[in-house]
């Protein structure tokens, strides 16, 4: 259990750095190199003994709860810190955003969802919709790469939402990607098919419910964690529910470099519900647009795109 002990003690070097900093942006090296160690350290690849030896460590479970508080607010500020670096540029390109930290965990993780993102879901004006999309919108940016649909970026914090509109524009994708300043438990997602929820919305329950409440039969991806992941990100609680009343139709594997995994489900809620007809299966909003009576047919025989968008 060697390397089981490590995990562990990094984890409690990270605590303490966590619980002793005041300023946990990237200004601070220590914050830097302490958060860089952790999260190699724990996308290593363990056996499962190793994995139930570190989350059943005491010491480990109960420091959990209040460095995953910590944790968001480094996020929250490394996100805030690079929006405002790059945002500063006259320009934002492709490079630029290759030249973040965790450019190759964003873009993998991204690229694995919108694979089972059903393209078929979508009529004109619609966009995919992004819940707590923070002040950096790299998987915006992404998504709009890999599938080539607009994206609408909800958040709460108006400073995150000013940096991320900021770094949109220099970046030249004003026209197919906005943000909205708002909370997702109450905006209105009537023109979008698909909802894609960050890992650190903290109302989860409440934005899947209004979600199924103004959506037509919308799919929702909502980001996970699992095995020793679960230290950076809490697990979706599968048990919610308002989960409960949608279907599960995929789940994206794990894979040690990737932090999340990724529910997908089909909020299947009106006089059209059938939680056995999935997004996997031979029916999308088989009642399309009973809800919404406006929208137009599916476009048919839609063919994914190779490639959408790349900045300069």
């Amino acid at each position: 259990m060697i390397k089981a002990e490590l995990a562990v003690t990094a984890v409690k070097d990270a605590y303490s750095v966590l619980m002793k900093e005041n300023d946990l942006s990237p200004n601070n090296p220590c914050v830097n190199d302490t958060l860089g160690r952790l999260v190699r350290t724990l996308s290593d690849d363990y056996s499962h003994d190793e994995i139930l030896h570190v989350l059943r460590n005491p010491c480990i479970k109960s420091m959990r709860n209040r460095m995953l508080e910590k944790l968001s607010l480094a996020e929250g500020q490394m996100e805030l810190y690079w929006s405002c670096k790059m945002g500063r540029k006259p320009e934002i390109t492709q490079s630029d955003l290759e030249s973040f930290w965790y450019w190759k965990n964003y873009h993998d993780l991204v690229a694995e969802e919108a694979r089972y993102f059903p393209l078929e879901m979508y009529a004109p004006n619609e966009s995919i919709c992004l819940v707590g999309a923070g002040p950096l919108p790299l998987t915006a940016i992404v998504l709009l790469q890999e599938i080539g649909k607009k994206v609408t970026c909800v958040d709460i914090d108006a400073a995150a939402c000013h940096a991320a509109e900021r770094f949109i524009f220099k970046a030249g994708l004003k026209e197919s990607i906005n943000v909205v300043c708002t909370d997702g438990a109450q905006y209105n997602y009537r023109l979008h098919p698909h909802v894609l929820l960050a890992s650190l919305v903290p109302n989860k329950g409440e934005v899947i419910r209004r979600i199924y409440e103004t959506s037509d039969n919308p799919s929702i991806a909502i980001r996970s964690a699992e095995r020793l992941h679960t230290l950076l990100y809490d697990p979706v609680d599968e048990t919610d529910p308002e989960l409960a009343k949608c279907s599960l139709s995929f789940r994206t594997a794990y894979k040690p470099d990737i932090i999340n995994t990724t529910l997908f489900y089909q909020a299947v809620q009106g006089p059209d519900w059938n939680k056995d007809k999935t997004i996997t299966g031979q029916t999308f909003r088989n009642k399309y647009g009973w809800r919404n009576p406006e929208r137009s047919p599916f476009p048919k025989n839609v063919e994914r795109p190779v490639f959408a968008v790349k900045l300069n």
